[in-house]
């Protein structure tokens, strides 16, 4: 008998898959409004925080997942910056039951692209004349469950949906 490796998962005919076709960035802002003369004296700035995501149907079996992330940082009342980032990708979805798509669009999708989105705003803030900020990561479960349809319903696909962090 022939020892053969095993094709990829998404490769067996019929078996379940999820396939990223591309990412991008629908919309970026960053605003420094108290620049040049920021803050000097020292403390630690307040953070806001928020996440919402959502997803759209673009075809058969192609879907468009997005997040939304806004971090606005305060010093004494004044604000150092505020960046909204809208980072979403194209997903291609097989042989996944129907019920089972709006979880994947909410939550592993958004897994997949909260890592690049992160690294967008991390980025965005450092080219601000900021130090970096490592956002911590998003529980997409809870988020997921807190804001979950009736079962079995993809009625939530075109709407965000998310709650501050």
């Amino acid at each position: 008998m022939e020892d053969r490796p095993m094709p990829p998962i998404g490769a067996l005919p019929g078996a379940p898959s999820l396939q990223i076709l591309s990412q991008f960035i629908r919309d970026l802002s960053f605003e420094s409004p108290a620049s040049p003369q920021l803050p000097t004296q020292g403390g630690q700035p307040r953070f806001e925080v928020s996440v919402n995501v959502g997803a759209k149907k673009q075809g058969e079996g192609l879907y468009a997942a997005e997040q939304t992330i806004k971090v606005k940082a305060e010093l004494d009342g004044k604000v150092l910056f505020n960046v909204e980032l809208v980072y979403g990708g194209l997903f291609r979805v097989q042989n996944v039951p129907e019920d089972r798509i709006y979880p994947l669009l909410m939550i592993d999708c958004q897994q997949l692209l909260f890592p690049f989105a992160r690294q967008t705003i991390s980025t965005t803030i450092q080219n601000g004349g900021f130090p970096p900020l490592l956002l911590q990561p998003v529980d997409f479960v809870v988020l997921f469950r807190k804001n979950h349809p009736p079962k079995g319903s993809l009625a939530g696909i075109d709407k965000p949906e998310g709650k501050p962090n």
